[in-house]
């Protein structure tokens, strides 16, 4: 198993350290070369980390322990194959110790056999004691100045060539990366629940308040160990058992889960992972490269040299009119097509509060709706409200009649083209949802039909030309297929034929018509 490993921005090189191991040892491979054994007598290793690509610089942080916990950080030049500078670390305390005994197996099998119980045999061995682990994280600013370490309990950040201690703060951290500028450096801490990130000035040490990733809090929960990286994509950060890239804005781009395919949790500790930033010209990550780029290319800063125009309310009103001014005058000799059919929806909520229905009848998001129907024709008799075009409204309550719709006053009739307004209001209220939704569809054909009074019919027909003793005669006027047609009701038959018993006799009742008298 493995304790530490880290990535070489540089070139490429990859260092771990194995579990377990009481003598330093590193293993160190560069790309298409096999791996070389490096040992450090200091201790063991609890962290490794390589100096960013600014400073070009071959060099490796190795953080040490030794037996009598004492911490220290060694800065390795592995091109050269010699440490340059060892700094000791009184202050860091990077050990932990569990109590209990370690049980283990010691024994060999030669054949399969069939299955068998083997009373005499004893391979099972304990050792009391206690069992040490180390729980730290080390990384080195981009141009090798400063180095940081995050024990669980303080943040450290020391000078790399004076080996004195610059920033130290008591925040529990889990994690800790500089920025690509070196001048910022972050850590992870619980944020009860998810994660909280706090950036700090190097080497000044106040709160970055400015810093994107100052408090910027996240959902997911932090294992034991939180590799995070600064790259040209973003901060890079693995969390629990994801890996979350975070854009300079400091917004969530994507997140991924690498051990998806693992289903068991893993049983003793969280995987060890190393981040490095790519190559300025990567071979073997060339597709990881590209995508960067295209990332960075569409996240193109502008600086604007102008403060940006502050709209007030009346003026926004007065261009949202002259748009709509311009909307009509441009489709001013457009029809409505012969069958058009129009989409509602009838939706009755869960609740209806006092607020809800205050930000419906008067809120800003449908007061161009509601001033279109005008004069409150949004407020049906029951209490429900329907917030559709004026041509549609009155086709519409008449489909809701025929239909035997029953409205409550929780019930909203909304168009399909008014439905993203509605849908702002009750995003203000979280407890309020639609629990009944009918989609309906009403045709332009329900609003085909108009009856005129007896003074407008005398008054059309004598313009036409008819005779006198037609102008009481009952039409209605019918739209079909846009034509405007004037149609003429059928009489009743009795205004058509009167029988002559009727005529003579009108007080005596016809005993032949008497069953259509009833």
């Amino acid at each position: 198993s493995v304790q530490a490993m880290s990535i070489s921005p540089l070139d490429g090189s990859v260092a771990w350290a194995p579990k377990y191991k009481k003598t330093g040892v590193v293993f160190f491979q560069r790309p298409s070369v096999r791996a070389a054994e490096l040992s450090f007598a200091a201790g063991a290793v609890f962290a490794l980390a390589f100096v960013g690509a600014k400073s070009s610089k071959t060099l490796l942080a190795v953080g040490l322990v030794s037996d009598e916990d004492e911490a220290a950080v060694v800065l390795y030049d592995y091109e050269s194959d010699h440490e340059i500078v060892s700094c000791k670390l009184p202050e860091v305390d990077v050990v932990e110790y569990m109590d209990g005994d370690i049980r283990f197996f010691q024994g060999e099998l030669a054949h399969e056999i069939v299955s068998c119980k083997l009373p005499e045999v004893d391979v099972v061995e304990y050792m009391d004691g206690d069992i040490r682990f180390f729980q730290g994280e080390l990384a080195v600013s981009n141009d090798g100045s400063f180095f940081g370490i995050a024990d669980g309990w303080h943040l450290f950040v020391w000078d790399c060539m004076e080996c004195e201690p610059v920033l130290q703060r008591r925040v529990q951290p889990c994690g800790v990366a500089f920025s690509l500028d070196s001048d910022i450096v972050t850590t992870a801490t619980n944020g009860l629940p998810g994660t909280v990130f706090l950036s700090f000035e190097v080497p000044s040490g106040k709160p970055a308040c400015d810093h994107a990733m100052h408090q910027k809090h996240v959902n997911e929960d932090f294992g034991s160990h939180c590799p995070m990286l600064y790259t040209k994509c973003g901060f890079i950060v693995y969390l629990s058992r994801k890996v979350v890239l975070i854009n300079a804005d400091g917004e969530l781009v994507f997140s991924v889960e690498p051990f998806k395919s693992q289903k068991k949790p893993f049983k003793w500790s969280a995987p060890v992972l190393a981040l490095a930033d790519l190559p300025e010209h990567p071979r073997s990550f060339s597709g990881c490269a590209r995508l960067c780029e295209a990332y960075t290319t569409v996240i193109q800063p502008v600086v604007h040299e102008e403060e940006p125009a502050v709209i007030g309310s009346t003026e926004a009103a007065e261009i949202v009119a002259q748009q709509e001014a311009c909307f009509m005058e441009t489709n001013f000799d457009a029809t409505v097509k012969s069958g058009e059919a129009k989409q509602f929806h009838v939706c009755t909520l869960n609740r209806c509060t006092k607020e809800l229905r205050d930000l419906l009848c008067n809120g800003p998001q449908l007061k161009l709706v509601r001033d279109a129907l005008g004069d409150r024709n949004w407020l049906l008799p029951g209490g429900s409200l329907v917030f559709v075009e004026k041509e549609w409204l009155a086709p519409i309550l008449r489909h809701l009649e025929r239909e035997h719709i029953q409205l409550y006053p929780s019930t909203l009739v909304v168009s399909s083209s008014h439905l993203y307004l509605v849908e702002e209001v009750l995003d203000h209220f979280r407890k309020v949802w639609c629990k009944s939704n009918q989609q309906m569809e009403v045709h332009d054909d329900d609003c085909s039909s108009l009856r005129v009074n007896s003074a407008a019919n005398s008054a059309t027909l004598s313009s036409l030309g008819y005779s006198d003793h037609l102008k009481s005669v009952e039409v209605e006027l019918v739209i079909t297929r846009t034509f405007v047609q004037m149609v003429r009701v059928a009489p009743h038959d009795d205004t058509l034929t009167q029988s002559t018993s009727k005529v003579h006799c009108p007080n005596v009742a016809n005993v032949r018509s008497a069953s259509r008298q009833l």
